[in-house]
Formats: structure tokens, C-alpha cells, sequence
């Protein structure tokens, strides 16, 4: 369009009659990209929809800030072990939590773990295996 011929009062109008078009196509917020994945993941997570397997996880860690590799019992399966767990944290449990975020396991009792070796605390571990 060649606004150039308009007077002021004809570009003020269409100026105002663009800004109310705009404002009315954006008076419903939609949904950014960050909600929609926060909403997807409320959704319960199927295991049964996917193929599972067995598999060794070969790993090193600096063992400086945890309590040894290996942890006592299900840390996870309750409130308390899930406090001693935090106060005391193992690298064991580390790992556990990570695998269950990453839905790479269901629960620790029904993966069938199993570790080669142990370390005590603050002794780094390196070339560990846990399956």
C-alpha cells in the first residue's frame, strides 16, 4: 500500500484498527513450549508400551563426596531410607535415582540389579560395572 497519499487523521485510523486486530487475536494466551512438555510429562509413564532388555553399565565416579558405592536396602522404598539416603548419599543411590528419571527402569525391585565391586567412602571408583 502506498501511504504516502493518506492524511494523518486516514493513518491514525488504520494504525488503531491494526493494533485492535492484533489484540484480538491475542487475547487467549497460548500455551508456550516449556507448558505443553510440563503437561505431557504429568502423564503416567507405560513401561509395557516398550521393549525391555538387560543391559551393563560400565561407569567411573570421584568418590569424595559419597558414602561408598553401595547403599543398604531399598533407599528409595521409603520415607525414611529416602532421609538416611540424603544425609548419606551413596553413589549406588545416585545411580538409581538417575536410571528411574530417565525411565530407564520401573522400580529397584523389579529391574534385577546387580554391581561387581564395592568402594568405601570417599574412594573413587573407576571402570565399576552394574547390570
Amino acid at each position: 500500500m502506498d501511504y504516502e497519499g493518506w492524511t494523518k487523521e486516514a493513518l491514525i485510523k488504520r494504525l488503531r484498527g491494526l493494533e485492535q486486530a492484533k489484540a484480538a487475536t491475542t487475547l487467549e494466551p497460548q500455551a508456550t513450549d516449556t507448558q505443553q512438555r510440563k503437561k505431557r510429562r504429568a502423564t503416567e509413564f507405560d513401561f509395557g508400551r516398550f521393549p525391555q532388555r538387560k543391559v551393563a553399565l560400565k561407569f567411573s565416579y570421584f568418590g569424595w563426596p559419597y558414602h561408598g558405592l553401595a547403599r543398604q536396602g531399598d533407599a528409595l522404598g521409603s520415607e525414611d531410607k529416602r532421609q538416611i539416603e540424603s544425609q548419606y548419599p551413596t553413589v549406588e543411590g545416585e545411580l538409581f535415582r538417575a536410571l528411574a528419571h530417565c525411565k530407564l527402569i520401573d522400580s529397584e525391585a523389579t529391574c534385577g540389579y546387580s554391581r561387581c565391586g564395592r568402594t568405601d567412602r570417599g574412594v573413587s571408583g573407576f571402570g565399576q560395572v552394574a547390570a
